[in-house]
């Protein structure tokens, strides 16, 4: 077994354990905590519209918080959200008002705005950098190291002008040559906040 299917395994044992104690709740929050980005992502990659996406999730959800106490543990946690999720898209063409009537308790309905806000955060922040980075990508080989060195690998300006000055430039040039590449940074960055915008 990999490290990753035995970290899950761990953390799949922990959702039987909350379903044990009668914690619906908590234990639909650990599987929505271990698997939610994964089904999202799967929702949103099948129905290619964000807010589609969105709702499906949400009834997901629902689905997931009323479905687990009867779940049988004949296939693995994540197998079983995945179906789930594959036939929420089948019913993903229903209402928004339909939905809110499904949610029934204040309860569900607070439980599922929490669980959505968390999901949709993180893919928007992830479809957020890969949108920088091919962003990035497509610019001139210089403008991308600039980027690149300072945003991932967080380096000063006086080491970025060092790495892509001259080899034995004194100080005095390599200062100078950091404020012009800090100058050069701040163009690219609103150039790239403007493309993304």
């Amino acid at each position: 077994m990999s490290e990753a299917a035995t970290a899950r395994a761990v953390r799949e044992s922990a959702v039987r354990e909350a379903l044990g104690r009668e914690d619906v709740a908590g234990a639909t929050s650990q599987t929505l905590e271990l698997y939610g980005y994964e089904l999202f992502r799967f929702l949103r990659a099948t129905l290619r519209d964000e807010a589609r996406a969105e709702d499906a999730y949400q009834e997901l959800c629902i689905q997931i918080f009323r479905a687990l106490p009867r779940f049988e543990w004949r296939s693995s946690l994540r197998t079983w959200a995945f179906r789930l999720a594959r036939h929420t898209l089948g019913r993903a063409h229903r209402s928004a008002r339909h939905r809110e009537a499904q949610l029934g308790t204040a309860e569900e309905s607070a439980l599922v705005a929490r669980w959505t806000r968390t999901v949709t955060a993180e893919w928007r922040r992830t479809a957020a950098r890969d949108r920088l980075r091919e962003r990035t990508a497509a610019l001139p080989e210089e403008d991308r190291s600039i980027v690149t060195l300072r945003i991932r690998d967080r380096m000063s300006w006086k080491e970025i002008a060092r790495i892509l000055g001259p080899e034995d430039a004194p100080d005095e040039a390599v200062a100078t040559e950091a404020a012009r590449l800090r100058k050069r940074y701040e163009r690219i960055k609103a150039q790239l906040r403007e493309e993304l915008a």
